[in-house]
């Protein structure tokens, strides 16, 4: 049984392959090894004793590697040709002298002018007529005595209570009523009651510098002029206990600086103007006892700045707007005697 197996290590190990040669191709694969006679097989028998392990017999000896194809040579690659030379670059050409310029045409002589005539002797100016209602706008910038003469000739001056120094050569403070600036521009203008009768001039425009007008307690009659709404340094307007008629204008609401617009106690009809809510200095505003008509305007709760507030008696209609609440500085409001429907507004109690 020992010989058997021995002869079976035997032909394994010369089957074994040699040691791994260098890489290289393959060789060509050598004829199998013949298979070896399996012996036959034996009866059991007793189990004898474990003999020694048999020493390894030595290793065969390594075959030769195959030989390795030839690899064939890698074509030469053929040489490149020669780049060819730039060839030089031409010289520019010269440019163009630019040809001269033409002359200037001689300008013609202008004609002779011929002899002025001689002015016709002028004639002496008449005496300057009262100012008629309305009439054309004056820009402003004009002439402050000029404006004052407009309002002494409107308003029958010469019947005034006082009329001292008005039209004469007196400088303008001099005149009564009359408070100029250091710049000598009429900036106040006083004449409340002083039976002024007639209409306001609207030539007072150009007292660009004014601050304040009181023509209150008169007997002026007409409109109020549009054009003040353009006096735009004026803070007092009081035209108050007048017989002025016709609307309020909507220009007064231009009056940027106006703190003070008192309008009572005249025959001034129409609707208020919603254009005075823009009045955001206005502290009092008095236009109680005429002929106003129309709702109250919600934009009048637009003035932050308003303390008094006098509506009463006229024929002003419609609810009260809530928006009077608004008014968180107003300390006086006067609405009676108008008629006014609907309830009175919960915002009221916020002032």
């Amino acid at each position: 049984m020992r010989h058997g197996i021995l002869i079976v290590f035997l032909l394994i190990f010369a089957g074994c392959e040699g040691k791994v040669g260098p890489a290289g191709p393959a060789g060509p694969q050598g004829p199998a090894g013949l298979q070896g006679v399996k012996g036959d097989t034996g009866s059991t028998g007793s189990q004898g004793v474990k003999g020694d392990t048999g020493n390894a017999g030595p290793a065969g000896p390594e075959g030769p590697a195959g030989p390795q194809g030839v690899k064939g040579d890698t074509g030469s690659q053929g040489p490149k040709g020669d780049k060819g030379d730039l060839g030089p670059e031409g010289p520019a050409g010269p440019q163009g002298d630019p040809g001269p310029e033409g002359p200037a045409g001689p300008q013609g002589d202008p004609g002779p002018q011929g002899p002025e005539g001689p002015a016709g002797p002028q004639g002496d100016p008449g005496p300057q007529g009262p100012a008629g209602p309305g009439g054309g706008t004056t820009e402003p910038g004009g002439n402050d005595r000029d404006a004052l003469i407009a309002l002494y000739n409107a308003t029958d001056g010469p019947n005034w209570t006082n009329n001292d120094n008005w039209l004469s050569d007196a400088p303008l403070d001099e005149w009564y009523g009359v408070s100029v600036n250091a710049e000598d521009r009429v900036y106040g203008l006083e004449l409340a009651e002083n039976n002024l009768v007639g209409s306001i001039p609207h030539e007072l425009v150009q007292l660009q510098q004014l601050v304040t007008l009181h023509l209150g307690w008169n007997n002026l009659t007409g409109s109020i002029p549009p054009e003040l709404g353009r006096l735009q340094n004026l803070w007092l307007l009081r035209l108050n206990a007048n017989n002025l008629t016709g609307p309020i204008p909507p220009e007064l609401g231009q009056l940027q600086n106006l703190e003070s617009l008192e309008l009572h106690d005249t025959e001034l009809s129409g609707p208020i103007p919603p254009e005075l809510g823009q009045l955001q200095k206005l502290g009092s505003l008095s236009l109680c006892c005429s002929d106003l008509t129309g709702q109250i305007p919600p934009e009048l709760g637009n003035l932050q700045r308003l303390e008094e507030f006098w509506l009463s008696g006229n024929d002003l209609t419609g609810p009260i707007p809530p928006e009077l609440g608004q008014l968180q500085k107003l300390g006086s409001l006067s609405l009676a005697e108008n008629d006014l429907t609907g309830p009175i507004p919960p915002e009221l109690g916020q002032l």
